[in-house]
């Protein structure tokens, strides 16, 4: 498994916020299990929110299992960010395990 430095995470996040903010987007972290395009683990992608269209980002981390570094990295940087988790609604895809607002 690759190590990340935390600082560094840390930097990225705030970065892809920052980016986001300034463009006037919502940005939501969503953790997915199992996708079509990662089938054996987890993966975290980054959406845009604006007037109500969400888009995907560029910005992706994988994952094999929710206990895997990186995917606890993130969740510590995006709650010390001071994100709110929330749990898949009835009506979201069953591969989303949570998102981050």
């Amino acid at each position: 498994m690759k190590h990340f430095n935390t600082d560094d995470v840390i930097l990225m996040v705030m970065q892809e916020q920052n980016a986001g903010y300034q463009r006037g987007v919502m940005s939501v972290w969503t953790i997915y299990r199992a996708p079509l395009d990662w089938p054996h683990g987890y993966i975290v992608r980054k959406f845009e929110v604006n007037r109500g269209i969400s888009k995907p980002t560029n910005f992706l981390l994988q994952g094999e299992s929710l206990e895997d570094d990186v995917l606890l990295l993130l969740r510590h940087i995006l709650r010390r960010a001071g994100l709110v988790c929330r749990s898949r609604s009835p009506q979201d895809d069953v591969k989303i395990v949570e998102s981050w607002l």
